[in-house]
C-alpha cells in the first residue's frame, strides 16, 4: 500500500503536484511524534511547562530503540527541549515516552484532532512507544509478562476504544518484556506486520501535512520548534542548504512500515511539503519492502532534485 502527497505553496496558494491514495489513513510509524511534538508546544505556550523543565527517566518509562535515552541509567535527567530534540533528530523512544508522560496521553490525541486530522479516532487510544512494543513483540520476549501480553493483544485487536485503554492500563504494570536481541529477533521472524492488527499509529499523507503545516504556524510564535524539527533534514538524504534553507522532517518506520515527510522552504520562498508511506499488508510483501523502501528515498531525492531550481 503506497500513498503519496506533494505540494507547493507561494503567497498562500497550494497546488498538487502528486496526489497518490492522499487521504486514506496508513501506518506511519515514529512519524506521529510530530503529534506529540505539538502537543509539548502547546503546552508550552499555555503556560503549563518550559523547555527547560527537567525529566527523569526510570525503568517504567524506558522504552527500546530507536534512540540512546534507553541505554542511560534509571535517574538520568534531560529537558523538555532536550527530548524533543532526541525525539525529532534520531527519533529517540524513550524521549518520546517521556513527553507524552509529561502532558499526557489525552493532550497528543487533543493534538491530532487540533492538527487537522481526518480520522483522529484511528489514534485513539494513543499507544506510547513502550506499549507498542510490549503489545506487538512482547508475546515474543522471555520476560514475565510475555503470556499476559499475547493475551492483551488479542484483545487490543479485537477491542473498543474503551476496551483498549483497559488494555493499556493493565500493559503499565507490566516490566518490559523484551531484550533489545529479542525485538530485533522478533521483528525479523514478524510475517504479519502489527500494523494489520492496529498496533501503530495512523495518519494519511495528508495529514501529515496538515501536522507539517500546523507545527509551521506554531513556530512562528515558537522558533524553539524550526530548530528541533530541523536537527535531522532527512534520514541520511543530501540536501544543498543554499537552495533549502529551511527543512522540517519526520520520517517513520517498523516491520513493514515507511514514512517521509517534509516541509520545505527554497530560498525564493516556495514551500515544498512531500509525505511518502509505504505499508507491506502480507508477507509476500515485507518480502518486497526493502525494494520498496529504496524506491522511496529516490523518489524523494528526484522530488527535491527537479523542485530545487529557483526561478
Amino acid at each position: 500500500m503506497v500513498g503519496a502527497l506533494v505540494t507547493t505553496e507561494r503567497d498562500g496558494d497550494t497546488e498538487d503536484v502528486i496526489a497518490v491514495r492522499d487521504t486514506k489513513a496508513a501506518p506511519i510509524g515514529s512519524a506521529f511524534k510530530l503529534y506529540v511534538l505539538a502537543a509539548v508546544a502547546d503546552e508550552i505556550e499555555a503556560g503549563a511547562i518550559a523547555w527547560d523543565d527537567t525529566l527523569t527517566l526510570t525503568a517504567e518509562t524506558r522504552s527500546l530503540p530507536s534512540g540512546t535515552l534507553q541505554d542511560q541509567p534509571d535517574g538520568t535527567e534531560v529537558t523538555v527541549r532536550q527530548a524533543a530534540e532526541q525525539m525529532i533528530a534520531i527519533s529517540d523512544n524513550t524521549a518520546t515516552d517521556l513527553l507524552i508522560g509529561l502532558v499526557g496521553r489525552e493532550r497528543v490525541e487533543q493534538a491530532v484532532v487540533d492538527l487537522g486530522h481526518a480520522t483522529p479516532d484511528r489514534m485513539r487510544p494513543l499507544l506510547t512507544t513502550r506499549e507498542m512494543f510490549q503489545l506487538s513483540y512482547g508475546p515474543s520476549g522471555t520476560g514475565s509478562g510475555a503470556a499476559e501480553l499475547a493475551t492483551l493483544s488479542d484483545a487490543w485487536a479485537d477491542g473498543s476504544e474503551a476496551e483498549r485503554r483497559t488494555v493499556l492500563d493493565r500493559v503499565a504494570t507490566i516490566p518490559l518484556s523484551l531484550t533489545i536481541d529479542e525485538l530485533t529477533g522478533a521483528m525479523a521472524k514478524t510475517t504479519e506486520p502489527a500494523w494489520t492488527r492496529d498496533l501503530e499509529w495512523f495518519a494519511s499523507p495528508a495529514d501529515l501535512a496538515a501536522a507539517h503545516r500546523g507545527l509551521a504556524e506554531r513556530a512562528e510564535r515558537l522558533p524553539e520548534l524550526s530548530e528541533i524539527l530541523g536537527k535531522n533534514p532527512g534520514q541520511g538524504l543530501a540536501f544543498d542548504r543554499k537552495v533549502w534553507p529551511d527543512i522540517a522532517f519526520k520520517g517513520g518506520g517498523n516491520t513493514g512500515v515507511t514514512s517521509l515527510s517534509w516541509r520545505a522552504i527554497r530560498a525564493d520562498g516556495l514551500v515544498l511539503t512531500a509525505v511518502l508511506t509505504v505499508a507491506a499488508e502480507n508477507a509476500d510483501d515485507l518480502a518486497a519492502m526493502n525494494r520498496a523502501q529504496r524506491d522511496v528515498f529516490s523518489l524523494a531525492e528526484d522530488i527535491f532534485r527537479l523542485a530545487g531550481d529557483t526561478p
